[in-house]
This record gives C-alpha cells, structure tokens and sequence, in this order.
C-alpha cells in the first residue's frame, strides 16, 4: 500500500512537472511566434523607410533639376529685360539725337529767317 502511495505521489508530482513544463513551453512559443511577428513588421517597416528615402532623394534631384531650370529662366528673363532696357536706351538715343538734330537743323533756319526777315 505504501508502495502504491509512493507511486502515485511521484506519478502525481511527475504529471505536474510536466504540465507546468508544456504551460512554459506554450508561453515560450507564444512569446517566440509574437517575436516574429514583431521581426517581421520591423523588416516591413525598414524596406518602408528604405523606399521612402528613394523617393525622398528622387524628388531631391527633382528639386534640384527645378531649381537649375528656375535660374536659367531667371538669366534668360534678365537678359530679356536688359535687351529691353537696351532697346528703350537706343530709342531714347534715337529720340534725343532726333531732338538734337532738330534743334540743332532749327536753330540755324531761325536765325536765317529771322536775318532774312531783318535784311
């Protein structure tokens, strides 16, 4: 009777051993499929990021290419606004050496016809 006693107590203790060893197990594998799981959406989340910064230094060089057509069409619109600028000197030029011409070409004529008109 003590025999089986033994037996049973030892069975009984082995069997809670056990079971407390596959509970630990459980929260092992529980723990490990959770760890994957988190492994895996930082993998997702470094490819993210790692797509982003393409993108980020594609529009980089967009900005880039932008700002180098900005500037030649701001040198070309300055160069327009010179030649401009240059065109109204050469039509004032013009104008002031018309002017000058009919002042000088008049005042001789109106000395002329004023010493006409006094012979």
């Amino acid at each position: 009777m003590g025999n089986f006693l033994k037996t049973m107590m030892t069975n009984m203790i082995l069997y809670d051993i056990i079971r407390y060893y596959t509970i630990l197990y459980d929260i092992i594998r529980y723990y490990t499929i959770l760890y994957d799981i988190i492994l895996l959406l930082v993998n997702i989340m470094n490819t993210l990021v790692s797509i982003m910064n393409r993108l980020i230094n594609i529009m980089n060089r967009l900005i880039n290419i932008m700002n180098r057509l900005i500037n030649i069409m701001n040198r070309l619109k300055g160069d327009k606004e010179k030649r401009k600028e240059k065109e109204k000197e050469k039509y004032m030029d013009k104008k002031n050496i018309r002017v000058h011409r009919s002042i000088c070409v008049c005042i001789p004529i109106f000395y002329g016809k004023r010493r006409e008109n006094i012979l």
